[in-house]
């Protein structure tokens, strides 16, 4: 709200991101008290408060697991020790495996709403500049809806990091090219295509967090951010 009530109305303020890689690196994960809360109340509202839809959905039966009330439904927090977090989640593979869809469900809901909140919020002050969010690689696996989470939002916004920390080498032009059709994808699908899309961050060096890796090769970052444009995409931001 402050932030709107003090800018918004400034032309120089072109553009309004609501949140940051929305879901990576594991932000779309959460334990707390308030969460389980959450959680459980999306359960009630999807089976109507009924626990023998609840267990019947779940196939709780054949897991030794059945519910006498959503009260009872715990977080599916890890249960194998030590073992990864990513990839599919195999730290849950003990838990009956609808209880698990539910919870990816729950948690592209929640993400969802939570983006919604802040565009309503730049909405409400008549910002005007456009809004929008960049979107993580990695689409496939996260528990995430960016059809759904870009529909109030002028356009989509993505950040193409084609390699990071650890990559050895860049991947085929046709994967990034994937990546960038999907991203154009959303915009076509919100019926935004009259307003393009962004790339917020295009790569040019060598990236990572803990460990530092491939770095692209002369004429390579020109030949991404050239993939770019081609695919349609009217903002390009470099990234280093």
């Amino acid at each position: 709200d402050k932030l709107a009530e003090r800018y918004g109305q400034r032309p120089t303020v072109r553009f309004w991101q609501v949140d940051n890689e929305i879901g990576h690196e594991g932000s779309d994960l959460d334990f707390s008290d308030n969460s389980l809360a959450d959680w459980r109340a999306w359960l009630v509202d999807k089976y109507k408060n009924d626990t023998d839809l609840l267990n019947s959905a779940w196939g709780t039966t054949f897991w030794s697991a059945t519910y006498g009330s959503i009260e009872e439904v715990p977080l599916p927090r890890w249960t194998i020790p030590g073992s990864p977090s990513r990839p599919n989640e195999p730290w849950r593979s003990n838990l009956s495996p609808g209880m698990l869809l539910d919870f990816r469900r729950f948690r592209r809901d929640t993400i969802t709403n939570f983006a919604h909140t802040q565009v309503s919020i730049l909405r409400k002050h008549g910002v005007l500049g456009e809004i929008t969010t960049n979107a993580p690689g990695g689409t496939w696996s996260k528990a995430l809806d960016f059809n759904d989470i870009f529909s109030p939002m002028d356009f989509p916004a993505y950040d193409n990091y084609p390699v990071w920390g650890g990559s050895l080498a860049a991947p085929a032009a046709s994967t990034v090219a994937l990546s960038l059709d999907v991203v154009r994808g959303w915009a076509i699908a919100n019926n935004q295509t009259g307003k393009g899309w962004m790339v917020a961050e295009q790569l040019i060096g060598a990236q990572g967090h803990d460990i530092v890796g491939y770095t692209p090769r002369p004429g390579q970052a020109v030949a991404w951010a050239a993939a770019t444009l081609a695919h349609g995409a009217t903002h390009l931001l470099f990234f280093r």
